[in-house]
């Protein structure tokens, strides 16, 4: 069974060897992903976990009613296929249904890069919701999943 707890600030570092060894973000991105990170700031509804090998961000969206979106999660790819993705999921939507979250969003990029990531959210009952043609750059579209936590949380 794989272990999740919340991140601390002292988990930066952790999380920046994730975001640079798992294969989806650019160099230039890990910065700005880092800037994002801050497990201790209260009243966000922002919420960061940790896996031995993985990590997760959700946070409510703005100006909605439940909505929450999976910002950000990754598993270093020699943890992959072994749980940590699914057990990181599950403690996100967690986190997002106990404060009343509706729905979970997460948004993938459209082209073969993330095709795994894509057949990873249908695998876990995720709809394809939405597409945003170019919305990358030109010829990468981004691809939004949604589920329904109410459901979820149910069952």
């Amino acid at each position: 069974m794989t272990t999740i707890r919340p991140a601390r600030a002292a988990d930066a570092g952790h999380i920046r060897i994730i975001a640079e060894t798992c294969g989806l973000f650019a160099p230039e991105e890990v910065p700005l992903l880092l800037e994002t990170f801050a497990p201790e700031a209260t009243g966000s509804g922002t919420a960061w976990f940790l896996s031995p090998h993985g990590a997760a961000m959700v946070e409510p969206e703005p100006f909605s009613a439940g909505l929450w979106n999976l910002r950000f999660i990754a598993v270093r790819p020699e943890a992959r296929r072994g749980g940590e993705g699914r057990a990181l999921v599950a403690t996100a939507e967690a986190h997002a249904g106990s404060a009343g979250g509706r729905l979970l969003l997460v948004d993938t990029q459209g082209d073969e890069t993330t095709m795994t990531a894509r057949s990873f959210y249908a695998a876990l009952d995720y709809e394809r919701e939405a597409v945003i043609r170019d919305y990358f750059g030109d010829g990468i579209d981004k691809v939004t999943f949604c589920r329904r936590l109410s459901l979820h949380h149910e069952a």
